[in-house]
C-alpha cells in the first residue's frame, strides 16, 4: 500500500538530511527521467550539471534514506500563491540547519565568523542556476546594489536586518567565489538569518533580472515584452524569488515551477542542477514532481483522509485528527502530531507564575503579568500559602487594584489580588489561569 504522510502543522520541510562538506566524490548515477535528454545533448551528464564540490547527504532525519529516484508527490492547497510554500520545503538556504539543529553550509561550500561582525561565505565551485547559467558572487554583488540600493526598487533602503546601529554592511567581491559581509559593530543574528523558513535574501539571478531592470534594459524593450506602466513595476512581479510563482525565473531550489498561475494544478518537476546528491551518486532530489492541487481549503481534511494527497502539511487541524486516524485503515494515511511554532492548538491550565514573598504580616497587594502572548479564558485565581501560618486559601484576581473582575478574555495576562496575613512568614502566590494561544 502507498504510504502517505499527514502533519497538523505548518513547519514541515521535504529536505532535511546531515551534509557531509569533505567526503570524496562518488561516482554519479544519472538521473533515469533525464537519461534521454542527456542522450539526445539537450542537458549534459549529472557530472557536468552538479556542482565540482556537491553537498553530499550522508544522513536523513528518522533514519529514512538513501531513497530510490523517481515518482511524485500530490498535496492539497487552498490557493495559487501557496506555490510559495515550495521555498520552505525545499530547504535549500545557504546555510541550513541540520535533524541536530546545528548550523551547517548548504548552498554554500563554507563560511568563516569573526568577532560575529566579519562574515566570509565561500560558494561552491561549478554551481548552476537551475536554467544551467553559473552561480557566482555576481548574484550577490547585483541584489545588493541594484535591488537593496536601488532607491526605485528598495525606496527604504536595505532590509532592517542588514543594519546595525543605523549603518549596512560593507559587502567586498573577494572573487566569482567569495563574498565578504562586515560591519564595525557585531550581527549576532546574521548566519540564523539565512537558515530561517523565510530566509534574508542575500542574491539573485542576476543574468535573468538585468533583462528587466532599467539599469541594464531599455524601458522601452522592457514594454515590449511584459505589460505594465514602467519598468519598476514589471520588475517586481517577476522578481518573486520567495513567492515562487515566476516559471521563467531561474531557482536552486531542488524542484521548479512548470506551470503558469493562475490554475488549479502546479507541477514542480526536478531541477537538473540540484547542489545535493546521496553517497550512492544520485542527485537529489529523490522525487520527480511535486505536484499542489487547489481545493477549498475546508475540503482539505477530508480529501486528505480518502486518499487524494500523499503529503499533507498545511491545513489540518487538531481537529481533524480524529478523523484522519480512521481514514488510515482503508485510505494508508499515516498520521503526525506536529509542533507548531506559532502556539498550541488546544487550551490548557498551567502554573505561570510563583512569588516567594518574606512578610510581615498586614495587608498588602501582589501584582502579577503575564505578558500578552497568551489570552484568557477566565479572571485569574491566586492561591496563597503562608509559612507561618499554614493553610491554603483562594483568593480572585482583578485586572487592577480597585477588584474589578477581568471580563475580557484576549487582554494581556495581568492582575491584582489583595492578600491579608494574621501573622509572620513567607508568601507563596502561584497564579493559574487558563489559556489559549492565538493559534487556536
Amino acid at each position: 500500500m502507498k504510504r502517505r504522510f499527514f502533519t497538523a502543522a505548518a513547519a514541515f520541510a521535504l529536505c532535511g538530511p546531515s551534509f557531509a562538506q569533505a567526503d570524496p566524490l562518488p561516482a554519479m548515477q544519472e538521473t533515469p527521467i533525464f537519461a534521454e535528454q542527456v542522450k539526445s545533448g539537450a542537458l549534459p551528464p549529472v557530472d557536468k550539471r552538479v556542482p565540482e564540490a556537491p553537498s553530499i547527504v550522508k544522513s536523513f532525519a528518522g533514519a529514512d534514506g538513501p531513497g530510490r529516484l523517481g515518482g511524485q508527490v500530490n498535496m492539497l492547497v487552498a490557493n495559487a500563491r501557496d506555490t510559495r510554500l515550495m521555498t520552505l520545503y525545499a530547504n535549500a538556504r545557504l546555510i541550513v540547519y541540520d535533524d541536530r539543529f546545528k548550523l551547517q553550509p548548504d548552498i554554500l561550500q563554507s563560511y568563516e565568523v569573526k568577532d560575529s561582525r566579519e562574515f566570509t561565505f565561500h560558494l561552491r565551485p561549478g554551481h548552476k542556476w537551475s536554467d544551467g547559467e553559473p552561480f557566482t558572487t555576481e548574484d550577490f554583488r547585483y541584489f545588493w546594489e541594484d535591488i537593496a540600493n536601488n532607491k526605485e526598487l528598495s525606496p527604504g533602503g536595505p532590509n532592517v536586518e542588514l543594519m546595525v546601529d543605523g549603518k549596512p554592511p560593507k559587502v567586498e567581491i573577494i572573487d566569482e567565489r567569495t563574498i565578504r559581509y562586515s560591519w564595525d559593530k557585531p550581527n549576532p543574528y546574521f548566519i540564523e538569518s539565512q537558515a530561517r523558513a523565510a530566509p534574508l535574501f542575500l542574491f539573485r539571478p542576476a543574468h535573468y533580472l538585468k533583462k528587466l531592470h532599467g539599469k541594464y534594459t531599455p524601458e522601452e524593450d522592457i514594454l515590449k515584452l511584459y505589460k505594465g506602466s514602467n519598468w519598476v513595476n514589471i520588475y517586481r512581479r517577476q522578481d518573486v524569488m520567495y513567492g515562487n510563482s515566476n516559471v521563467d525565473m531561474p531557482t536552486l531550489n531542488p524542484w521548479v515551477l512548470t506551470t503558469v498561475p493562475p490554475a488549479q494544478r502546479f507541477v514542480f518537476a526536478r531541477n537538473p542542477y540540484y547542489h545535493r546528491i546521496d553517497q550512492k551518486g544520485q542527485q537529489l532530489p529523490y522525487i520527480d514532481d511535486v505536484i499542489m492541487t487547489v481545493v477549498a481549503a475546508n475540503l482539505i481534511p477530508a480529501k486528505a483522509g480518502l486518499g487524494e494527497a500523499d503529503l499533507q502539511p498545511r491545513y489540518l487541524n487538531m481537529r481533524d485528527y480524529t478523523f484522519l486516524q480512521s481514514s488510515a485503515k482503508t485510505s494508508g494515511v499515516k498520521v503526525h502530531l506536529w509542533e507548531s511554532g506559532s502556539g498550541s492548538q488546544i487550551a490548557g491550565t498551567g502554573t505561570l507564575q510563583r512569588l516567594a514573598v518574606p512578610v510581615a504580616g498586614g495587608v498588602f497587594t501582589v501584582a502579577l503579568d503575564f505578558g500578552s502572548v497568551f489570552t484568557v479564558d477566565t479572571y485569574l485565581e491566586i492561591g496563597v500559602r503562608s509559612a507561618g501560618v499554614g493553610g491554603y486559601s483562594t483568593l480572585s484576581c482583578s485586572d487592577d487594584p480597585s477588584g474589578r473582575k477581568r471580563q475580557a478574555k484576549t487582554k494581556p495576562a495581568k492582575g491584582f489580588a489583595c492578600i491579608s496575613l494574621a501573622s509572620p512568614g513567607e508568601v507563596i502566590a502561584t497564579a493559574d489561569i487558563h489559556i489559549r494561544s492565538p493559534a487556536s
